[in-house]
């Protein structure tokens, strides 16, 4: 068992709380009903419990599924799917003491999100991304009716992947704009794989190519990213090392991690590491900041920025985000937006922060 296990082992009495706290605003705004997740927290005594009690839920939910895809309910069944996606997804999440649990539940979120896709409104296409020796897995949305709509590419964070994003693509699809999800690396059906400091926008460039010449009804002239979270960070990343992005937008991510020993929770510290790969201290404290780092590309950012931060963030301190727009000096188009009251990601504000984004990616992906 590895140093950063050991201690994560020893976090787990306080786990529950802190979790619950951080993130209940966050599981809301994915979709988990509010009285669904009621249910499910109050059935949840201590740490050692989350993993099974969200597994059972997610086990309900499709269980209701087939029966409503039986009886050629579909849209009913691909909701039931959706939510079986989610919250088998929040089974595994933060689960890192047994790396087979975590794979095991993760895998029946990828396979009910995998039922659910074909049944969304606008359909979900699964695609398959030769990369190296991988393949990047994602998804495509587009706007029922739309002619040559332009795309986004959403990334998400370090233990939030593409089958938590789908409620943030509705508000992009309503607005006319198709959508890409998907897994770069150390994310997901790529979590075998570790983050490093350039492996994730070599992928997305790849991703990039790969619908330029597979989805030919898409306007790839006008390609956009957004991120949240770690997503947040490497968004902008992105936007820097390929111009072919016309608009970035990330929420709540780092600039670097200069300050990680010092700054971040130790849970996330936790979850990080397994993100970089790194097993002990020494190296996680030594080596994080030369993976996580916006200092060697931001300069290179020459679209529209849009950088979304909560002032009470306690995970990703709002330093960060006044970093970013600072270090982004050749960006003509900026936007630094502080939610002051704003948690992590700016969850709590959810109902404001995505429309707000949404509409302002639109503006620049439909500006001509």
């Amino acid at each position: 068992m590895s140093e950063i296990i050991s201690f994560y082992n020893k976090l787990m009495p306080d786990l529950f709380e802190f979790v619950v706290k951080q993130w209940k605003p966050r599981m809301l705004a994915a979709g988990v009903d509010h009285n669904d997740l009621e249910r499910i927290l109050s059935s949840i005594g201590s740490w050692n419990q989350w993993r099974d009690v969200w597994s059972r839920s997610g086990d309900e939910h499709m269980k209701s599924g087939d029966e409503a895809f039986e009886n050629k309910n579909y849209i009913t069944a691909g909701a039931f799917y959706r939510r079986a996606a989610l919250a088998y997804h929040y089974a595994h999440y933060m689960w890192f003491s047994d790396e087979a649990e975590k794979q095991e539940t993760y895998k029946k979120s990828m396979e009910a999100f995998k039922k659910a896709a074909p049944l969304l409104r606008p359909a979900a296409h699964r695609i398959e991304v030769p990369w190296k020796n991988e393949i990047i897995p994602g998804y495509v949305r587009i706007p029922p009716n739309a002619t040559k709509p332009p795309v986004l590419f959403l990334v998400s964070g370090a233990d939030a992947w593409k089958e938590e994003l789908c409620s943030f693509t509705d508000f992009f699809l309503e607005r006319g704009i198709a959508t890409v999800t998907f897994d770069g690396p150390a994310q997901g059906e790529l979590s075998h794989l570790n983050l490093e400091r350039t492996n994730y926008e070599d992928a997305v460039s790849t991703l990039l190519d790969w619908i330029i010449e597979n989805y030919p009804e898409l306007d790839t002239e006008r390609v956009g990213l957004t991120g949240i979270s770690m997503g947040g960070y490497l968004a902008p990343r992105c936007a820097s090392a390929d111009p072919r992005f016309k608009a970035a937008c990330g929420i709540g991510g780092p600039f670097d991690f200069s300050e990680f020993e010092q700054k971040i929770p130790p849970l996330l510290k936790v979850d990080l590491a397994h993100l970089m790969g790194f097993e002990d201290w020494e190296n996680l404290y030594a080596k994080a900041n030369d993976v996580v780092n916006l200092s060697d590309v931001i300069e290179n950012l020459r679209c529209p920025l849009l950088i979304v931060h909560g002032a009470l963030d306690q995970i990703i301190t709002v330093d960060n985000a006044h970093k970013i727009i600072a270090a982004a000096k050749n960006c003509e188009d900026k936007e630094l937006k502080i939610y002051e009251d704003g948690n992590h990601v700016c969850n709590n504000y959810v109902y404001s922060y995505r429309p707000y984004v949404a509409d302002w990616i639109a503006k620049r992906l439909f500006a001509r």
